[in-house]
């Protein structure tokens, strides 16, 4: 049998309900990798193994006795330490809650998680207040990336990204306001689902702000996202198996504006051609891809920097304002940019939001998905600052980071992201597809296919 710290959601939950292997070891064979890793990659900021074993031994006595609790019983959970799990306290990822009560109550997404069966094996890393995309965190200690310690895992949901990377666990939450999720997938090989605005709760996950806030699952493949979302969306009956059209490559259009998502001079040559050649294997395939356009794309960061930055400085005001000196001095540099944002701004942006949504609504009358990279760029170095792109520009590690995937956030609309490709440097190279409102199945479904079809199970080089 493979290694167990590896096996995919299906795999495991197949071999715990056979049997063949045990809640129990399961968690045995993500602590090895917890206490291998943990130490030097600051995935966790509290490790829950001891716990994880408790209650694996609970799920062996239930399907002793033939009972089982879902499709995820036995399968171990990370959750990024901005999500409540029952009896713990949540950081946020920063030092002004190291002494916070414990939550009282799992929050909604965990709740469903766990009714499914899943184990829940710590409380992994993040970029503070999730409030960035590096996972540098000033407090635990910057999150490392698999495939190169020396190298960010992309944030905010970098130690859950990390966490499955690593064979910690078998999947993760996380949350995405402009990438956290998607942004860490594309730079660690792994996998994410950013799903439509509202589709889950987020009662008892902390706020950055109102109006972008999502919840996701994460994993290693697709298909251990399919087994995730099952449990979270209530939904098991509308599996990718479901939806024939799109577990069939050759039925699907895809569409790609190139003069935004591949815009030469401003992406790492590495990751330009790591995403052409796996477009030309889409079309081989029998992907149809054709060329749209999306202008309003071009103008859309002004837009979300305005919401999140309102949004979050109006979350962090009030009774929160006086933790504000304790944070890390770029977060404290955002919250004071959102302090100054002017209300004319704000509904601008909300408006320009409406806009944007229209040009894309009319380009998904000819499309089934859109198609860009993950990330314009490989993993960072962690003490990286900026890009110089090679048309000589400069540009901020947020702003290039969050560039693909920050518009599915301003529109509310659901995207996957997967791997692709490796750079000639050695480094993962993200895909993402990006869907209407409520397509999480179809993305899922043609997600699947593709990375089945390609043959995609990439595995990072530090845990081999």
């Amino acid at each position: 049998m493979s290694d167990i710290a590896f096996m995919s959601v299906p795999e495991l939950s197949a071999a715990i309900h056979s049997k063949k292997i045990s809640a129990v070891e399961v968690v045995e064979a993500n602590a090895k990798q917890i206490d291998k890793f943990n130490g030097d990659h600051n995935i966790f900021t509290l490790p829950l193994v001891e716990e994880a074993k408790d209650r694996a031994k609970k799920l062996d006595e239930d399907a002793a006795r033939g009972v089982f609790h879902g499709p995820l019983h036995g399968i171990t959970l990370a959750v990024k330490d901005a999500i409540d799990v029952a009896g713990y306290r949540n950081t946020y990822g920063t030092k002004s809650r190291l002494d916070s009560a414990p939550a009282t109550k799992n929050a909604a997404v965990v709740q469903s998680m766990v009714n499914a069966g899943a184990n829940i094996i710590g409380l992994a890393n993040l970029h503070e207040l999730c409030y960035g995309g590096t996972s540098n965190n000033p407090w635990f200690g910057a999150v490392r990336n698999m495939w190169d310690p020396a190298r960010m895992p992309g944030g905010s949901s970098g130690g859950p990204a990390v966490a499955v990377s690593a064979g910690c666990s078998a999947i993760a939450l996380g949350t995405d306001t402009g990438g956290s999720v998607r942004i860490p997938a594309s730079v660690t090989g792994t996998s994410a689902l950013k799903v439509t605005i509202d589709k889950f709760s987020t009662a008892g996950v902390m706020p950055l702000t109102w109006t972008l806030d999502t919840v996701g699952p994460m994993g290693r493949r697709i298909e251990d996202l399919v087994e995730a979302y099952a449990a979270l969306s209530g939904e098991p009956s509308r599996r990718p198996s479901g939806s024939p059209r799109f577990a069939e490559p050759s039925q699907v259009v895809v569409g790609i504006d190139r003069s935004y998502y591949l815009e030469q001079g401003r992406m790492e040559p590495g990751i330009y051609e790591g995403f052409v050649k796996a477009m030309d294997q889409l079309s081989k395939i029998g992907v149809k891809i054709v060329d749209v356009s999306i202008p309003l794309l071009h103008a859309a960061s002004s837009a979300q920097y305005a919401i999140v930055l309102g949004e979050a400085s109006a979350v962090f005001s009030g009774p929160l304002r006086e933790q504000r000196p304790k944070y890390a001095e770029a977060t404290q540099g955002y919250l004071a940019l959102g302090d100054t944002l002017l209300a004319q701004d704000y509904i601008a942006a909300l408006r320009f939001r409406q806009e944007l949504w229209s040009q894309m609504r009319d380009v998904f009358e000819k499309v089934d998905f859109l198609i860009s990279p993950g990330t314009p760029h490989a993993a960072s170095l962690i003490e990286q600052e900026e890009f110089i792109w090679p048309d000589g520009s400069t540009e901020s590690l947020l702003d290039a980071c969050w560039r693909f995937t920050f518009p599915s956030n301003l529109v509310g609309i659901p995207t996957t992201c997967q791997p692709c490709g490796i750079t000639p440097e050695g480094l993962p190279v993200g895909l993402q597809f990006i869907g209407r409102p409520n397509s999480e199945w179809e993305l899922l479904s043609i997600s699947a296919a593709v990375e089945r079809e390609l043959g995609w199970d990439f595995r990072a080089p530090m845990t081999k």
